[in-house]
């Protein structure tokens, strides 16, 4: 008799807890899938920056560029914003900046605390030539 209460009691432990590991278990595989998102689009923007400030690159390069980092990481699509827009003829000094924006393409368990699904990245560097 004393058997069967443990196992009643192990059953009863067992029922309470599963629940919570596995909530904690998906929290975690979502935060990890938002991070890589954001890693994901840093990483665009950066290799957007560093083919903006190449001398003789245009909206065209940059772009190829962005949209190419963010399809080899499987995000996309992305929307690149470039500033200024007149890049290319700005004087040496001026930052340029490259905004890359992306939609999640699934729910998140972590949307009812930010419901913007829209993930903003940039980069600034410097025209140095």
């Amino acid at each position: 008799m004393v058997k069967s209460r443990k196992r009643g009691a192990v059953a009863v432990e067992f029922a309470v807890i599963t629940p919570v590991f596995i909530l904690i278990f998906l929290f975690t595989v979502d935060l990890c899938n938002n991070i890589f998102m954001k890693q994901s689009l840093q990483t665009a923007a950066y290799e957007g920056a560093r083919t903006a400030i190449v001398p003789g690159s245009n909206i065209y390069d940059i772009e190829t560029k962005v949209q190419e980092t963010a399809t080899a990481r499987n995000v996309g699509p992305v929307t690149v914003t470039i500033v200024p827009s007149n890049f290319d003829t700005a004087p040496i000094g001026t930052f340029i900046t490259i905004e890359v924006q992306a939609t999640k393409s699934s729910p998140s368990l972590l949307s009812q605390f930010n419901p913007n699904s829209n993930v903003v990245e940039r980069v600034s560097m410097m025209k140095e030539y």
